[in-house]
């Protein structure tokens, strides 16, 4: 099969077909990354109870995203 079949066939770009094709040594595993833990996961309880609390305020007096960041960033847990 052609470069350009394989690359047409498994949707990748032909010049990294070629490079996996004209490499000589081939790693079977691959190396997995870590999982991190998520920086939003921590905040996730304050932001929630944030907006429980603006949705019982009028729609003009919520907190907007930009609003909630800005909160964030001025608190000591971010």
């Amino acid at each position: 099969m052609s470069l350009r079949g394989i690359a047409k066939k498994t949707g990748h770009h032909i010049q990294r077909v070629q490079k996996y094709v004209e490499q000589e040594e081939w790693k079977a595993e691959h190396k997995q990354r870590k999982a991190r833990e998520s920086k939003i996961a921590r905040l996730q309880e304050e932001i929630d109870g944030w907006v429980k609390e603006d949705l019982k305020r009028r729609g003009k007096y919520r907190r907007t995203a930009s609003k909630i960041y800005n909160d964030l960033k001025n608190s000591k847990e971010y």
